[in-house]
């Protein structure tokens, strides 16, 4: 589905690593993180996540492990809390490492992945959102069609 997105994209500096999906599940960021610093040593890897998310951060799996290996960057998303100012100074407030971290600006819409899965589950295509392939091979393979949000169920980070 990433790979349908991103040649959606026609931007030949865009790539996808299969990574993650390569990697016996449940897989964890910070895993995928060392692993792709192991296998390309020198690869400057950084870590985009809307403010929302950013703020669960201290739940993940191995969190200290993964923001000494990313630049993290936190992304305000329309309509959601808290700032990432807020995040960033949640985080050091807990002693987490952030070399390097920074609140950026990125045109983001105002709804998060879950939005979008819930959206999804009532049947609804969401043309303002995904590309047409990704929608096609969603209702193709009977993707989030009703259950629980894998993804909350699994666990964070």
């Amino acid at each position: 589905m990433v790979e349908l997105a991103v040649a959606g994209l026609f931007d030949p500096e865009a790539t996808v690593c299969r990574a993650e999906v390569e990697r016996p599940q449940p897989s964890f960021t910070a895993d995928t993180v060392e692993r792709l610093r192991l296998s390309q040593p020198g690869l400057v890897l950084r870590l985009a996540l809307g403010s929302d998310a950013a703020a669960g951060l201290p739940g993940w799996r191995r969190v200290r492990s993964l923001l000494e290996q990313v630049q993290l960057l936190v992304y305000q998303r329309a309509g959601s809390a808290p700032a990432g100012e807020e995040v960033l100074a949640l985080l050091l407030r807990l002693e987490l490492p952030l070399a390097g971290a920074e609140v950026i600006s990125l045109s983001a819409p105002a709804i998060d992945a879950t939005g979008i899965r819930e959206r999804l589950r009532t049947g609804d295509r969401c043309p303002d959102l995904l590309p047409m392939s990704v929608a096609d091979y969603i209702q193709v393979h009977h993707l989030y069609q009703g259950g629980p949000d894998p993804d909350l169920v699994a666990g964070a980070g």
